[in-house]
């Protein structure tokens, strides 16, 4: 791991730490992977075709770092909850993650330039 990257496993890890479940790793790199391709092509408006391999691994990095990697955290939560059928905590959870979601879509567009590829 470098420095301040979190990989998938640690992000599995501390969610498991705070909500103990019953859910396979494999699920919840999957559900992250669902995240993961929203990320790619709706924000960072890569094209579906052209989108590379985003699946993650326990040991891969997620695109999305610190400061909004609590997104990753949030979005396993909330699955978590509405897999269980428990959907007060839910939506509790899902507003959470809408919150930081859009948090981190807003400093994603302030910085990114698509005519260049680049952030600013």
């Amino acid at each position: 791991m470098l420095a301040g990257r979190t990989t998938a496993g640690e992000i599995i890890a501390a969610v498991d730490e705070i909500k103990p479940n019953a859910f396979s790793t494999a699920r919840k790199l999957a559900w992250l992977d669902e995240l993961e391709g929203r990320i790619a092509t709706d924000v960072m408006l890569m094209d579906v075709d052209c989108v590379p391999d985003l699946r993650l691994t326990e040991s891969r990095t997620p695109i999305v770092q610190p400061p909004h990697d609590s997104i990753y955290r949030m979005w396993l939560t909330a699955k978590i909850d509405e897999a269980n059928g428990d959907f007060d905590r839910y939506q509790n959870a899902q507003i959470a993650f809408d919150a930081a979601w859009r948090a981190f879509v807003r400093f994603f567009a302030e910085r990114y330039d698509p005519a260049y590829g680049y952030m600013m």
